[in-house]
């Protein structure tokens, strides 16, 4: 815990207490200095503390209405982003994230040159994307492409990415949230964009599809634990009996 005195007020103490995940990471990093410290003599004794259990978060998905009004805000955005009309950088950029699933920092380096309109498809190099191995093919959308086409030279302004922010990349998080507002939607949603690729999943395991291959996971399991929505994709009781 990190206990600060708030300036002007005798006896007042704060007490910042980190999440579970941050606390965890500091304390990994002063574990790793302790036991470097005991195998070298300078302490005496090795560490026997251990990491805070970190309880599970229930992935949140938009619901159909909920989505409905995120892109409707969408429509209403005003001005320009890097001379994109922003109503069409904001529709296309949650249009290719509904349509792929893609993460944002993967999103938002995507090159002009990974876009294959004309055979509806989106090429994402595996360095830029997490993990860095492993490389994503995306089937576009017809309508999707359309969309994209309108931001895309000569209709749009030349350029290197597909997305470009003009600012640094924590003032997007800012906007984001503003939009989310504008929605009248909840804007403190855990990685606000990420919802639209826990949407993504959770939707894709409504309707019967493998949400594990849409987003490209090995693992089943991650993909229930971290990304399928309990409240959206119910479980089948068809087979149950009722003994009352």
């Amino acid at each position: 815990w990190c206990i600060r005195i708030l300036p002007g007020q005798r006896g007042s103490v704060k007490y910042n207490i980190p999440a579970e995940t941050t606390a965890n990471e500091r304390f990994k990093r002063v574990r790793s200095f302790w036991n470097w410290a005991a195998r070298t003599r300078a302490v005496d004794k090795f560490p026997t503390c251990r990491c805070v259990p970190v309880p599970e978060k229930i992935p949140r998905a938009w619901r159909e209405d909920e989505l409905v009004k995120l892109f409707n805000a969408c429509r209403r955005q005003r001005g320009e982003i890097c001379g994109i009309e922003a109503f069409r950088w904001w529709l296309t950029i949650h249009g290719f994230w509904w349509a792929t699933s893609e993460r944002i920092g993967a999103t938002m380096a995507l090159r002009l040159v990974d876009l294959r309109l004309d055979e509806r498809l989106a090429v994402v190099p595996a360095r830029i994307r997490k993990g860095k191995r492993q490389a994503m093919v995306y089937s576009l959308w017809p309508d999707l492409v359309e969309m994209l086409r309108a931001i895309m030279p000569p209709a749009g302004p030349p350029r290197d990415l597909v997305w470009p922010w003009p600012t640094h990349r924590t003032t997007f998080y800012h906007h984001y949230g503003k939009l989310l507002l504008m929605a009248g939607l909840p804007n403190d949603r855990a990685a606000k964009p990420h919802a639209m690729r826990v949407s993504h999943a959770s939707w894709r395991q409504v309707i019967g599809e493998d949400a594990t291959r849409a987003l490209g996971h090995s693992d089943p399991a991650v993909t229930r634990r971290h990304y399928i929505d309990p409240t959206l994709a119910k479980q089948d009781e068809s087979k149950l009996f009722r003994p009352w």
